[in-house]
């Protein structure tokens, strides 16, 4: 074997936080520093019926500056971190279904019965090999009728929201290729794009270029095939940004395509939004938040988002996930502290870093069903740091031993909250999938 062919190709990567660094950093360290300064108190009771307080909080940016990523996809591998084997696992165990969905997003009875024939083909498929053995599938048996009511071609673009390690968007980017393998002789076919946003540009490049060199349906610029006969591929891009910052610019790239703006290939958008990313925010927030994007993305009505939630609420599955005796939690938070100390300037990464270890805390909040969070402080300290990057007054951070900063949080909503929360955010559900539980779900959303 050629040296060459062990290397792995370069990755189309759209750096935008590289030219907003500056601002990023200035925006970041300001919100860390009002957030310090808070003083409205909050206050949960825990599962013993301790009443627990906090005023401060670390914004959530900031614990994904550094090795963040990283450590927080070690705590997705631990054994107590349910969360991420369910979500794959619905995932898998209905791909195809999953799968026409994204390309059938036609209204009425004709929908129903291609997404029913869909999972007939799901069901057949799990009874005759076991989910191992699920990694190639007859392309015959994967074919859809979807194409009937298409008369131009189609080019889907999933975008992967906070892509981190792309274990699941793979599981469905593999079931897609089967409908293109499926249906590359039709005179309607389709094409795909994959577009993994996140924060840190190292790692985003270095996992893409890994997932290209170990999936042969997956290409990038340089790896393209250079003749029909080598088969469809999936173009897999990154973009180094926020959230919306991401969809601004894809918005941009697509509204400059010729196929698109000309008629000839009928352009739709999935958004991923994995992880339970959602519970993370306050309702308000994450409604406000799923808002945003279906309007920077411009969805239409035959766009969608597929967004996963973990609904589970029993205190002992809980506790192994996010426990405080988890040391994969530790140095995730403890990076979060380091991360916000050096943020802060050289007094507070002084003050904040040699204070000791500060001790991971986790509760379960049953009263807003929730699971929180915290840092607590090992002894006092104060500091002093400018108001803001403008300006040049300074403003004295004081945290007291024992203080309580909030870290971050998980709420856990049933069926019908979730519903609602869509429903608040201009959403309606299409589908949705879950484990035999029935606390992870699976949602497939689109306009109202």
């Amino acid at each position: 074997m050629s040296s060459t062919s062990t290397i792995a190709p370069s990755v189309d990567v759209l750096n935008l936080r590289g030219l907003k660094t500056r601002n990023h950093d200035a925006a970041l360290r300001d919100q860390i520093v009002q957030n310090f300064l808070q003083a409205e108190k909050k206050w949960l009771v825990d599962e013993s019926g301790n009443r627990l307080t906090w005023t401060k909080s670390f914004p959530i940016a900031a614990l994904y500056e550094g090795d963040g990523i990283s450590l927080y996809e070690d705590i997705t591998r631990s054994d107590g971190y349910y969360l991420y084997r369910e979500e794959i696992s619905i995932i898998h165990d209905n791909k195809t279904v999953i799968a026409s969905c994204l390309l059938d997003q036609t209204d009425g009875d004709l929908a129903k019965s291609r997404v029913a024939a869909a999972y007939k083909v799901e069901g057949a498929i799990q009874k005759k090999r076991s989910r191992q053995d699920s990694a190639i599938e007859d392309s015959s048996s994967t074919r859809t009728n979807w194409t009937d009511s298409l008369s131009r071609s189609l080019h889907l673009s999933v975008i992967d929201m906070g892509a981190g390690r792309p274990d699941k968007a793979l599981v469905l980017l593999e079931a897609l290729h089967s409908q293109m393998i499926a249906h590359r002789d039709d005179r309607a076919g389709f094409t795909a794009s994959y577009y993994a946003v996140d924060l840190q540009h190292d790692d985003l490049r270095i996992r893409l270029a890994n997932a290209v060199k170990s999936k042969p349906f997956l290409c990038s610029e340089d790896s393209k095939p250079e003749t029909a006969s080598s088969g469809p591929k999936i173009d897999v891009h990154g973009v180094c940004a926020s959230y919306l910052d991401a969809l601004e610019a894809l918005n941009f790239r697509f509204s400059q395509a010729p196929a698109f703006n000309s008629g000839e290939t009928e352009h739709r958008k999935c958004l991923l939004w994995l992880g339970s990313s959602f519970t993370n925010f306050e309702p308000g927030e994450a409604v406000a938040l799923l808002r945003s994007f279906a309007h920077t993305a411009e969805l239409r009505s035959r766009d969608c988002i597929l967004i996963g939630i973990d609904c589970c609420q029993d205190p002992h599955r809980l506790s192994a996930a996010y426990g405080s005796q988890s040391a994969q939690w530790r140095k995730y938070a403890q990076n979060g502290i380091r991360n916000a100390a050096n943020i802060l300037g050289n007094e507070a990464s002084i003050k904040m870093q040699s204070a000791g270890e500060w001790e991971y805390v986790a509760r379960w909040d049953a009263l807003r069903k929730r699971h929180v969070r915290f840092m607590k402080a090992p002894r006092n300290m104060s500091f002093d740091v400018a108001v803001d990057q403008c300006s040049k007054s300074k403003c004295s951070i004081k945290i007291c031993k024992g203080e309580h900063i909030f870290l971050s949080q998980s709420y856990k909503y049933d069926h019908r909250e979730l519903e609602m929360l869509f429903r608040d955010a201009g959403l309606v559900v299409s589908n949705e999938w879950s484990n035999e539980r029935g606390d992870s779900l699976l949602f497939l959303l689109t306009k109202m």
